[in-house]
């Protein structure tokens, strides 16, 4: 399902920014003043550590398909964030 829209992320626990299975282009940024990590799932699980997280600053993002990103993600369909403090994160994806 497309989604276009700010989400919190929970503080010290993955949270799933989008909706569903995605195999387009996602589009997102750190909207916070920390630093977050990103990962991508191939299922609706939560990822179970940091490893292969991708860490990303305050107003840092990427606008590519989830396999560009995460090439070590085989099916990789789902984006997930993680973040020690909370803050705030803008999604965009078809």
């Amino acid at each position: 399902m497309p989604r276009s829209t700010t989400i919190p992320a929970v503080q010290n626990q993955w949270t799933e920014l989008t909706d569903g299975e995605v195999s387009t282009e996602v589009l997102f940024q750190n909207r916070s003043g920390y630093s977050m990590d990103f990962q991508a799932t191939a299922d609706a699980n939560a990822p179970t550590s940091l490893g292969g997280a991708i860490q990303y600053r305050p107003g840092q993002g990427e606008r590519d398909t989830l396999q560009n990103i995460f090439p070590g993600v085989s099916g990789a369909n789902r984006l997930w964030v993680y973040s020690h403090n909370g803050g705030l994160i803008s999604i965009q994806h078809g």
